[in-house]
């Protein structure tokens, strides 16, 4: 199957990534599969998100689909993603399997699907300065890069096989652990982040005004 982030191996880069627990894989499949369109009962279709639903919200992504003769990541590269481009790019025999519906060849292409949505809610999360998600630098040919990429593969499951996710689960425990919960924990990041900012721009004007009270 794909290695991805094939650009860090290039680069000899490093990224951030989630550090998620169990219950977490199983909140980022679900939200995967709602924000998809697919909700839990529906079959994930990797090719349509790729080309119809991602760059409906996403503007700056892209996907590229390039022939087996021009291909320059090796054999045991089949896709991968980059998110410095913000681009997941197929090499063509498998993005044809995937279209025939060939099992692995649509792994493959919903495993760069989640690195997808990985990152997204990493530069979220950072956006809203929600430093208490726990994130990692991912350092290429490590123990992180390892972690990371099995983390990947539990999700990949669970988005294909959504009844992973809700096993042994009421619709109410569904609805507490999958939306009530995590809603109402990034409020309160959210709430502490906004708090803090207040709090430091209310302590920079008082030490502003300080000098003039002096000279006054």
């Amino acid at each position: 199957m794909a290695e991805i982030n094939y650009y860090e191996t290039e680069n000899n880069q490093s990224i951030h990534t989630l550090v998620l627990s169990d219950e977490g894989k199983s909140l980022t499949a679900f939200w995967v599969r709602h924000l998809c369109g697919y909700g839990l009962d529906t079959s994930f279709d990797p090719i349509y998100v790729l080309e119809n639903v991602i760059p409906q919200f996403d503007s700056s992504f892209n996907y590229v689909i390039i022939e087996e003769n021009e291909w320059d990541y090796g054999d045991s590269v089949h896709a991968f993603y980059t998110p410095t481009e913000n681009t997941i790019t197929v090499r063509c025999d498998i993005y044809d399997q995937a279209l025939d519906g060939f099992n692995m060849a649509q792994i493959t292409i919903t495993h760069e699907i989640v690195h997808y949505f990985q990152s997204a809610i990493v530069t979220f999360l950072q956006a809203f300065q929600c430093t208490n998600f726990k994130t990692e630098l991912c350092e290429v040919n490590s123990d992180q890069m390892i972690r990371h990429e099995e983390q990947t593969d539990s999700i990949t499951s669970l988005v294909l096989i959504p009844q992973q996710i809700t096993a042994g689960k009421t619709e109410d425990e569904i609805f507490y652990n999958f939306i009530e919960k995590p809603i109402k924990l990034f409020v309160l990041e959210l709430a502490k982040t906004l708090f803090k900012d207040f709090l430091d721009i209310s302590e920079n004007l008082q030490l502003s005004k300080f000098p003039k009270q002096i000279a006054s």
